[in-house]
């Protein structure tokens, strides 16, 4: 499966369902860089990230932690949309 089998509705649905679980952040990123991937698997949709697709990396700091999240285009449009929404 590629990122580019799901649909928009289907990207929002599962980055709504990750915000909701807490598994992705509500928070603006402290830091972002993009460029090709590196074949991470995309936080939102599980597909990897291959060097053929531009790929989003998104650190959050805490005080109580760093993460960092890897992410399709796509996907990370959809993330800001849903996002956006709460």
């Amino acid at each position: 499966m590629t990122v580019a089998n799901l649909n928009e509705a289907e990207l929002r649905q599962r980055a709504s369902g990750l915000l909701a679980s807490g598994r992705l952040p509500t928070d603006e990123p402290s830091a972002t860089w993009a460029g090709s991937g590196r074949g991470e698997r995309c936080c939102v949709c599980h597909v990897q990230v291959r060097s053929d697709e531009i790929g989003f990396d998104l650190s959050f700091q805490s005080t109580e932690r760093e993460l960092e999240l890897h992410m399709h285009t796509r996907c990370r449009i959809a993330w800001e949309q849903e996002r956006g929404r709460r």
